[in-house]
C-alpha cells in the first residue's frame, strides 16, 4: 500500500514514455500543474518523496519535452537531463553516440550529446538506468526522433490565436499534414518559483507532448507558430519543431524570470513586487481553507453573474461585428472574485499579472532544451506602460540567453499591428518604438506589421503575413538564404530647402507606393496614387500631414503649414495610414526624429 501512495504522489514529476523494462511513473508537472493550493501542498510532499521513490524504482525519468516525435536542434550540443535513483548510472544512446552520467544524491542527472547533423530519418533515443549495486538495468525509448530546427513561440493572445480561428484556415489546413513538422503546446500553468528537473530548483515540468503536424493538430496550434514552422520546413527542407508557450492578456513581466529583475537595477521594483507576491503565496498556501473559499466564491459568481455576462457579451460582440452601435460594454452586477494567491492560476476573466509566474511554469522547465531561437508576439498588455517596455524586452532577451547559455539565441519579435482609431492616442506608436529598441542587441529581428492589423479588433483575423515576415527574417538573417527579409529603415534626415529629405537604409529594390497584402473587412485599401503616412513639424513640435514624393532611396517631405520643418515622423499612429514599401512588398519601418514623451 505504501508503494501505491508514493506512486500517486510522485507521478506529477514524470512524463509518459515507452517502457522497455520495468515500471514507469506517468504524469505531468507538480507546482503549478493545478490552481489549487491543496495540490501545491501535495506537490511539496511529493518533492520530499523523490529520494525514497527513486530508491524503490529504477527507471530514468525525463522532462515532457523529451517524448516521442520530438525534434532535436541540429548543429549544437544537445543537453539531456532527468531524474533517476540516486547514485545510478544513466546512459543515453542516440545517432551513434553513447553518453553517460551519474545521478546525484537527489536523483538529478544531466549530460550532453555532441552536435548532431540535421536528419529527416526517424531515430530512437534509448535512456538506460543502471542502479548502483544492481546487475540489472531499466530503459525507456523515445521513438520517432528527428534532428533539425527548433523554435519557441511566446507571447499573448495574438501568438496564442489558433489556426482554426484564422481567416483562410481551410486552404492552410488542407495542406497541413507534414511528418517533418512537429508541434508542442505548453499547457497554461503558473508557479510561484521556477520549475525544473535540475538540482536546486523546485521540482516540476511543463505539460505537453510532441505531435506530428496534420489538420487536427495544426488546427488548435498557434497560427503564427505553425505558419512560421511550415514555411521554414519547406524552404530549408529540414525537420522543424515548434514549441508554443503563450497566454492571452499577459504583460511581459509575467514572462521574465526572477533573476532578470535582479540583474537590472532599473527593474528592481518588479523584483520587489515578485517577492511580496511570493510571501502572500506562502501565507495563503499554509491554510487550504483560503483556496476552498475562493473556489466556492468563484462558482457562485459564475452561476449568479458570469452566465448572464457571457450572454450579454455575445450579443454585444455580434452587434459590434455587424457595424451597429453596440452601446456600453456589458458589466457584471458585482466584481468577479480574485484568487487570493497572486502566483496562482487566475480563473474566469483574469489573466496572470504577477512578475515571473508564467515564466516559472511555462518556460523555466524547458531550460536548457536546445533551440535555435524564439519568436515573440506580445505587448498589447503593455501599451499603457510603454515607457518601460524596451528595457524590459531587452532584459528578457539577455536573460533567456543566460538561461540557455547561448549568446547567439535568436530572438525575432513582431512589432504590433494597427489597432484603434487613426489620429487618436499614440501610445501604440510609442510601444512599437520601444519594441524596435531590441534591435540594439545582436541576433534579433523585428517583423514590421502595422499594415496588416485591424483598427477595430486587437486580434487581426489573418496571421499569414505576420508569420511570413517572421519566416523571412529567419530564412535571411539566421539561415543565410538569399531573400529580402528586413524592412526599409530610417538612415538619415537632412534639410532640403523648405523640405526634409528622408533617406532609407535596407531598401530591397526600390521604394514605392504599395498596399497591404491583407486588409481587415471593415477597412479600406489605401490609394496607390499618393504617398501617405509622413508628418512634419517645426520648432513648435506641432505636426502636420506632409506632401511626400519618392526620389531613389529617399522621400522628400514638406507641408505648406510648416515653413521650416525640423522634425519628421512616419506611420506614427495607432492605426497608421501609411503606404511606403520596397519592391518586395515589405513596409517601411515607423519612426520619428523628435524625442518627446
Amino acid at each position: 500500500m505504501k508503494r501505491s501512495i508514493e506512486l500517486r504522489r510522485f507521478r506529477f514529476i514524470c512524463a509518459p514514455r515507452k517502457l522497455i523494462k520495468g515500471g514507469l511513473f506517468l504524469g505531468k508537472n507538480p507546482l503549478g500543474a493545478t490552481p489549487s493550493v491543496k495540490s501545491r501542498i501535495e506537490t511539496a510532499v511529493a518533492a520530499l518523496l523523490v529520494v525514497s521513490a527513486m530508491a524503490a524504482w529504477a527507471e530514468p525519468r525525463m522532462p515532457a519535452v523529451f517524448s516521442d516525435h520530438m525534434v532535436l536542434q541540429a548543429g549544437r550540443s544537445v543537453p539531456v537531463w532527468g531524474m533517476a535513483a540516486p547514485g545510478s548510472t544513466v546512459r543515453v544512446q542516440f545517432a551513434g553516440q553513447s553518453v553517460q552520467a551519474v545521478a546525484d544524491g537527489q536523483g538529478y542527472w544531466s549530460l550532453q550529446l555532441k552536435a548532431l547533423p540535421s536528419s529527416p530519418e526517424p531515430g530512437r533515443m534509448l535512456v538506460t538506468e543502471s542502479a548502483a549495486g544492481s546487475d540489472g538495468a531499466d530503459s525507456i525509448a523515445i521513438e520517432d526522433v528527428l534532428v533539425g530546427e527548433v523554435w519557441m513561440a511566446g507571447g499573448q493572445s495574438n501568438m496564442a490565436f489558433p489556426l482554426n480561428s484564422m481567416q483562410g484556415k481551410d486552404a492552410v489546413l488542407a495542406k497541413a499534414a507534414n511528418p517533418q513538422l512537429r508541434l508542442f503546446t505548453v499547457t497554461h500553468r503558473t508557479a510561484a518559483e521556477p520549475l525544473s528537473l535540475h538540482p536546486g530548483q523546485t521540482p516540476g515540468d511543463v505539460e505537453g507532448k510532441w505531435v506530428l503536424a496534420d489538420a487536427t493538430s495544426a488546427s488548435a496550434f498557434s497560427a503564427v507558430a505553425y505558419l512560421f514552422g511550415a514555411e521554414l520546413q519547406q524552404s530549408l527542407q529540414r525537420p522543424v519543431g515548434m514549441i508554443s508557450s503563450n497566454w492571452g492578456g499577459t504583460p511581459i513581466k509575467t514572462w521574465m524570470s526572477p533573476e532578470s529583475f535582479q540583474a537590472n537595477i532599473q527593474l528592481h521594483a518588479y523584483a520587489e513586487e515578485y517577492q511580496k507576491a511570493l510571501a502572500i503565496h506562502r501565507k495563503v498556501a499554509a491554510d487550504p481553507k483560503n483556496e476552498a473559499d475562493y473556489q466556492a466564491a468563484e462558482k457562485l459568481w459564475r452561476k449568479e453573474e458570469g452566465e448572464k455576462l457571457d450572454a450579454a457579451m455575445k450579443i454585444w460582440n455580434e452587434k459590434k461585428k455587424s457595424g451597429a452601435d453596440p452601446g456600453p460594454r456589458p458589466t457584471a452586477g458585482r466584481p468577479e472574485p480574485q484568487n487570493p494567491d497572486p502566483t496562482g492560476v487566475p480563473l474566469g476573466g483574469y489573466r496572470p499579472s504577477t512578475p515571473s509566474i508564467s515564466w516559472n511554469a511555462m518556460f523555466a522547465p524547458l531550460v536548457p532544451y536546445a533551440v535555435q531561437g524564439a519568436l515573440w508576439y506580445q505587448g498589447e498588455a503593455n501599451v499603457s506602460g510603454y515607457k518601460e517596455y524596451g528595457k524590459m524586452l531587452r532584459a528578457q532577451v539577455e536573460d533567456w540567453r543566460r538561461q540557455w547559455n547561448e549568446d547567439a539565441l535568436e530572438f525575432l519579435c513582431v512589432q504590433l499591428p494597427m489597432n484603434g482609431a487613426s489620429g487618436g492616442k499614440r501610445e501604440l506608436a510609442h510601444l512599437r518604438e520601444q519594441q524596435a529598441s531590441v534591435l540594439t542587441l545582436p541576433h534579433t529581428g523585428l517583423a514590421i506589421t502595422y499594415d496588416v492589423g485591424d483598427p477595430g479588433d486587437v486580434h487581426p483575423a489573418s496571421k499569414i503575413d505576420v508569420a511570413h515576415r517572421l519566416a523571412l527574417l529567419a530564412r535571411g538573417q539566421v539561415y543565410g538564404q538569399r531573400v529580402a527579409y528586413a524592412s526599409p529603415t530610417l538612415q538619415s534626415v537632412s534639410v532640403d530647402g523648405t523640405a526634409l529629405r528622408v533617406r532609407f537604409a535596407g531598401v530591397n529594390g526600390k521604394l514605392a507606393i504599395g498596399q497591404a497584402p491583407w486588409v481587415a473587412a471593415d477597412a479600406k485599401p489605401l490609394p496607390m496614387d499618393k504617398l501617405l503616412g509622413f508628418e512634419v513639424a517645426g520648432d513648435d513640435g506641432v505636426y502636420h500631414a506632409a506632401d511626400a514624393r519618392i526620389e531613389g532611396d529617399s522621400v522628400v517631405v514638406s507641408s505648406k503649414e510648416v515653413a521650416a520643418p525640423r522634425f519628421v515622423r512616419y506611420a506614427w499612429d495607432a492605426s497608421p495610414q501609411a503606404n511606403l514599401y520596397d519592391s518586395t512588398g515589405l513596409p517601411a519601418a515607423p519612426f520619428r526624429t523628435d524625442n518627446d514623451e
